[in-house]
């Protein structure tokens, strides 16, 4: 291996395509045990390496000297061969700095408390009391190191919280370090994994109206400072932005709600085309596998039968990536479909004019749709789905111009 990453779970690493996209041809995703490590470093074989969990402090042992700024933090994820002498180098830093700067995220004077003990969190707390941090504390699940996970859920004081553990990152998108619906004071919430798109304690706090930032922009900046190490060659920032847009342009679903009429599956398909992704209706995929109308799963089932169908759907929707998905106009009753779905994607609320919906939906007697059997019946379901429809949106549209417009602003407002 000449260039490439290694640790003890890099099988869904973005990092090969990010520094494919770079220009580096081969760049190898190489999976280790903890016992392998030493014999790896030792062998030399390598020209340039990023190291991540669990090895950022581990691989220190092995260098033959590191920058002043990797042993001030104590960890390296960046390991250069100089013809036998392995240098050390933390772009992480590099990478978090840009993350706070990028989206205004400001620690001076702030609480601040670091999820987990390992390489990640000591850079990150170097950083912030570079950054004038006021308190900085860390969480730990070793006894008698940080603070503890039960503690931290009732801290009243904490205004910045960052994850720096593994724990909400994909394939385990279930999971969060730990509850922050008793963190009175708490403002923004930085989980520097980057895959899911928001993570389960990122989907919290922007139910809670808190900042919330994932950890892409990190990503990205530290891989460009790493190719720097490796080629010599500066990537500049506009550049950085442009390979973040298209490493989420590339991952992150497209989420449509909105009522019946409100364009959802005509504007996905001309927007999945649009941005190279798949297309997935919910209500065409249940009367697929039911062989059967939706009107015709309602009358067999009730429509608590409809909705179990319809949210066991969701749960497999929600892994996955790359995907424009139409969603049912009911399906926000059940407000932890969305929470599912926005982990790894961005909720676009399609709102188009009540009456121009109402012309779309009853221009065909309305067969299929057993919810609104009526104008009436219609404008009830929409004024008790609105509140739902807007809180769950990350993206509100109003669809009363073009398609062409409307695909526009998706792309625009989601920032792809």
């Amino acid at each position: 291996m000449k260039y490439g990453l290694i640790g003890t779970d890099v099988q869904y690493s973005y990092s090969k395509k990010l520094h494919e996209m770079m220009g580096r041809d081969k760049y190898e995703l190489l999976i280790l045990k903890p016992e392998q490590l030493g014999l790896f470093l030792t062998k030399k074989d390598f020209l340039g390496i990023n190291v991540t969990m669990p090895f950022k402090v581990d691989c220190m042992q092995y260098l033959d000297n590191m920058e002043q700024r990797a042993r001030q933090i104590g960890s390296v994820n960046t390991i250069i061969n100089q013809r036998g002498f392995l240098m050390g180098y933390n772009t992480d830093y590099i990478g978090f700095m840009y993350l706070l700067n990028k989206n205004n995220v400001d620690v001076f004077g702030k609480d601040c408390v670091v999820m987990g003990s390992g390489g990640t969190s000591k850079m990150i707390r170097v950083a912030l009391q570079n950054k004038g941090a006021g308190r900085i504390r860390y969480c730990s699940r070793i006894k008698n190191n940080g603070m503890s996970y039960r503690d931290l859920a009732n801290d009243i004081d904490v205004q910045i919280l960052i994850n720096a553990t593994p724990v909400g990152r994909y394939p385990n998108i279930e999971e969060k370090p730990v509850d922050i619906s008793n963190m009175k004071s708490l403002e923004t919430v930085i989980d520097i994994n980057y895959d899911p798109y928001t993570s389960a304690i990122g989907v919290d706090a922007k139910e809670r109206g808190l900042k919330y930032v994932g950890g892409i922009d990190m990503l990205v900046m530290q891989a460009g400072a790493a190719h720097k190490l490796f080629t010599n060659k500066r990537i500049s920032d506009d550049e950085i932005a442009k390979l973040t847009k298209k490493i989420i342009r590339g991952s992150v679903n497209i989420i449509l709600i909105g009522m019946m009429g409100a364009g959802k599956t005509t504007i996905g398909k001309k927007l999945a085309k649009k941005l190279k992704k798949r297309f997935v209706d919910t209500d065409d995929v249940l009367e697929q596998s039911a062989d059967a109308t939706i009107a015709q799963i309602i009358n067999a089932r009730g429509v608590d039968g409809f909705r179990t169908m319809e949210t066991n759907l969701i749960d497999k929707c929600a892994n996955l990536k790359n995907t424009v998905i139409a969603t049912g106009g009911g399906a926000i009753e059940n407000l932890d479909n969305l929470r599912k779905l926005r982990k790894n994607g961005i909720i676009v609320f399609l709102n188009r004019d009540l009456d121009a919906s109402i012309e779309a939906v009853f221009a065909d007697g309305n067969k299929n749709r057993p919810l609104a059997v009526s104008e009436e019946k219609f404008r009830e379901l929409y004024q008790a789905r609105y509140d739902n429809y807007c809180m769950c949106a990350d993206i509100i549209i109003n669809n009363n111009e073009s398609i062409k417009d409307i695909i526009k602003e998706i792309i625009e407002k989601a920032g792809l």
